[in-house]
């Protein structure tokens, strides 16, 4: 700023390119130009004694120009000129008395009493004397707080001597920026959340001026305006472009006063204004905030439409928020399905389907609308679908190897997962002789089950056993549940060791054998009897790495040899 008032300085004294000789008995104009509101400009006038004695001088200052005659006689022994001079650099104040300038020619004077000041304009020293033959220095200076046009009449007087009338002419100017407004109303704007677009205009500040001009904001940044101007300089013919952001807070009515201070002399105002009010989008009738679809069936359909209103004084643009993927799946539609405008006061239709193409559990999703970055919930949307479902434990049983004549069996569990009861029935009568299943029909209520129990019994047949597809029908269900067997029967083999038996006819003998299950799985044994005389239990179990004993009856009911009698047992 300093550099700034320099090069003002420097301007204005190229008015006076070369020094000004003053004639007495005459009123002539000095002209200072213009200054800007808040520099003070200094001028240095030397008035030189050209006479044989020391003279005495006054000033004098009015506002007002007066007409005056030239004096009578003037002693040639106090004859003097007055001349203004100006520098090449700003010219700096000096103290009364200090005498002319260097290359002035004087050597003498002096001057004393406190300066006169009209107008902002100030000339010192008010009196003095100079010497013969000397010059000495006066001061004239001008500074002015606001705009102002200043003509002065200054007087030199030196008694018995030459009168000087000089008319002084200033202009205090204010640095030529043009504003692109000085009062910006912004109206009404939603009151402000965050990740909403604020209100905003641009101020537009044009450096008319031949000098750059330093501006500054003096505006706070509140929460409902931030003004984004700091101290800055702005060159002449360059535009200062100043932010001006309202984010109100409240449905109160706002009006700021921002000021900028401009060379740190003046200042400019602003002035800012609006109004927030609340933004709301909701549903004409409350009671459709929690929206139920029920309980439906499979492939058929509902609609449910509400009503939703923009009761906001602006108008507002929205969209349907809501997990699209989640209501797709669960089959829920919206519409519409894009951008919704809706004036002040005015509303629209929202229109929600449901169309569940399985069996759905009680569900609820949120249906919200986004609108100037907001998320606003509307409504919960409910229902289910009720269907028939029954579920196999598995859909495959898979028995292994189980010796000729023997038998295994498998628990199965069947479910009723689904909200109604319902009746199945398998295709029992396509079930080889190998395979049993028991129930093959039933009725299962929700929520219930039932175990099925499923026998793989190879007989004689020896090799793999497979059935694929064994269907079961269930009431209300278009495609009916399947369930795959595998078994694989083999030959019955004896134990290596032989049991001797020894008893009378219609005496029982007993002996046992060792089973050693080495598996990590239970064995669930049917020992195989291929004669008559011999028995023993119809089932036994051996868990994993037990061991358990046997016991094998001989009951003869005739007279047998030793070979006649021997009989083969399988397990």
């Amino acid at each position: 700023q300093q550099q700034q008032q320099e090069k003002r300085d420097v301007a204005a004294s190229k008015a006076l390119v070369q020094p000004v000789q003053f004639v007495a008995g005459t009123v002539q104009e000095l002209d200072l130009g213009e200054v800007a509101v808040g520099e003070r400009i200094v001028r240095e006038l030397t008035l030189r004694n050209t006479g044989t004695h020391a003279a005495n001088f006054t000033l004098e200052m009015r506002p007002t120009p007066v007409q005056r005659s030239a004096a009578g006689s003037i002693n040639p022994s106090a004859a003097a000129t007055l001349r203004a001079t100006s520098s090449s650099g700003p010219t700096k104040s000096r103290k009364p008395g200090d005498g002319p300038r260097d290359g002035d020619g004087g050597d003498g004077g002096s001057g004393g009493g406190d300066g006169l000041r009209v107008q902002g304009l100030e000339a010192s020293p008010a009196h003095g004397l100079v010497a013969a033959q000397s010059a000495v220095g006066l001061q004239l200076s001008f500074q002015s707080a606001g705009p102002a046009s200043v003509s002065t009449d200054l007087t030199v007087t030196v008694p018995d001597g030459p009168v000087f009338h000089v008319r002084v002419t200033v202009r205090a100017v204010l640095p030529k920026l043009e504003w692109s407004f000085r009062d910006v109303a912004f109206g009404k704007v939603f009151v402000y959340k965050p990740g909403m677009p604020p209100a905003e205009r641009t101020l537009v500040i044009r450096n008319n001026d031949t000098q750059p001009v330093s501006i500054n904001c003096l505006y706070a940044r509140s929460e409902a305006l931030r003004v984004d101007c700091g101290a800055c300089v702005v060159l002449p013919g360059h535009d200062l472009r100043v932010p001006v952001v309202f984010t109100p807070q409240t449905t109160q009515p706002f009006r700021e006063t921002v000021l900028f201070d401009v060379n740190s002399a003046t200042q400019e105002s602003v002035v800012v204004s609006g109004q927030g009010v609340p933004l709301a989008i909701q549903l004409e009738d409350p009671r459709h905030k929690l929206l139920s679809f029920g309980a439906q069936r499979v492939g058929h359909t509902v609609t449910r439409t509400v009503v939703v209103c923009n009761t906001s004084p602006l108008p507002v643009t929205f969209s349907l928020v809501a997990d699209v993927q989640a209501l797709a799946t669960l089959g829920v539609t919206l519409q519409p399905a894009g951008m919704v405008s809706l004036a002040p006061r005015a509303s629209t239709a929202l229109q929600l389907s449901f169309t569940p193409a399985r069996r759905i559990p009680q569900f609820s999703e949120e249906v919200c609308v986004q609108c100037l970055g907001q998320i606003i919930k509307l409504l919960v949307v409910s229902g289910s679908c009720q269907a028939v479902q029954l579920e196999l434990e598995s859909k495959q049983v898979v028995f292994g190897a189980v010796v000729a004549q023997g038998s295994q069996t498998r628990r199965l569990l069947l479910s009723n997962t689904g909200d109604i009861g319902a009746k199945y029935s398998w295709a029992s009568a396509l079930l080889p002789p190998c395979f049993q299943l028991s129930p093959t029909e039933g009725y299962l209520s929700p929520g219930q089950e039932v175990a099925l129990q499923v026998t793989f019994q190879p007989g004689g047949v020896l090799g793999e056993q497979r059935l694929t597809g064994l269907a079961c029908s269930v009431e209300g269900l278009a495609a009916p549940l399947t369930l795959d067997l595998h078994g694989v029967g083999t030959a019955a083999q004896a134990e290596r060791d032989s049991l001797a038996f020894a008893t009378a006819v219609r005496q029982s003998d007993t002996k046992s054998i060792k089973l050693t299950n080495t598996s990590k799985v239970p064995w669930d044994l049917r020992p195989v009897f291929d004669h008559e005389f011999f028995g023993g239990d119809a089932q036994v179990q051996v868990l994993p790495g037990q061991t358990k004993m046997y016991d094998v009856h001989y009951h003869p009911l005739v007279m047998t040899t030793l070979t006649a009698a021997a009989g083969g047992a399988a397990g």
